[in-house]
């Protein structure tokens, strides 16, 4: 968690993204003194109208209408409209190193700024696939990176879906004997060979597969079907955002993922953070903290 706060904190110099949802730590740390500014926080933000209420299951529409009225009805609020400042374009990369306090193995921690995932739905769609084609447990590049030459314990995105352009994540565990810049190479190589268009027709046809059926299996509980209805719903404000994610999934092709690799997955667009044991000589603050 620490390399992803420091992660955020070294990409965005503006937009809100260079916080978690929480804030940094030293925010939550002075929140008993600012318990003012939370209350007005929620003033602005709990108002009906940023509401979206989802309910799924063997219901009467009329019937839980006339619920929602009778526990809502005297509700009253407008939301506030933020000023969300724009984040400029990358112009190189970025790199921090961060020291913890107990022996650990080594943590690579790096993230590209991709557009908006939201809008057009295509973007989102090309993100879930290469997450799935160049990261998953069953790609060429983990079994290379974590099974034939040990590089790491561990390789996987963080990557989900986001209103603004925003990171896509992806996290290491570096094995003794090996650098993050090691493992980093070999994920930049698996991306330049993606960009370059040298993808699998046929995984890729699968991986689409696989994504279209997994969306369609958290469907089959009323519960897991509002879960999933409520977090694709939550960055776009479009109930139909999952029919939009699953056509979407289904048109894309190998030459738009290369294209999205190539515009976006470049040196100039990453943030780098790697964490090691401290050594007595050397410590980073946390994210946000005053010096």
């Amino acid at each position: 968690m620490r390399t992803y706060e420091a992660l955020r904190n070294l990409a965005f110099d503006k937009h809100t993204y260079k916080h978690t949802t929480l804030g940094f730590l030293a925010d939550i740390e002075r929140m008993p003194k600012e318990i003012e500014y939370a209350r007005g926080f929620f003033k602005r933000y709990y108002t009906p109208d940023n509401l979206t209420l989802v309910v799924a299951g063997d219901v009467k529409a009329d019937e839980v209408f006339a619920i929602v009225a009778k526990q809502f009805g005297a509700w009253r609020g407008k939301r506030a409209t933020p000023k969300i400042p724009v984040e400029p374009e990358p112009k190189g990369e970025r790199r921090t190193k961060l020291a913890y306090p107990s022996p650990t193995l080594e943590r690579l921690t790096v993230g590209w700024r991709i557009p908006s995932t939201v809008a057009p739905a295509k973007n989102g769609a090309l993100a879930m696939i290469l997450a799935a084609l160049v990261f998953s447990d069953a790609s060429p590049l983990v079994k290379e990176v974590v099974l034939d030459d040990q590089l790491a314990e561990s390789l996987s995105p963080w990557w989900d879906t986001h209103r603004d352009p925003e990171l896509f994540p992806v996290a290491a565990r570096v094995r003794p004997g090996h650098t993050p810049d090691e493992v980093l190479a070999r994920v930049q190589r698996a991306l330049d060979e993606t960009a370059a268009g040298k993808i699998d027709a046929a995984r890729f046809d699968a991986v689409k597969s696989h994504l279209r059926y997994a969306l369609l299996m958290r469907l089959t509980t009323a519960r897991a079907a509002a879960s999933t209805i409520v977090e694709l719903l939550g960055p776009s404000g479009d109930p139909r955002k999952l029919d939009a994610t699953y056509a979407a999934i289904a048109a894309a092709t190998p030459a738009e993922l290369a294209a999205f690799v190539r515009d976006n997955f470049t040196p100039k667009r990453r943030v780098v953070v790697t964490l090691a044991t401290a050594t007595p000589e050397k410590t980073e603050p946390a994210p946000g903290a005053k010096p």
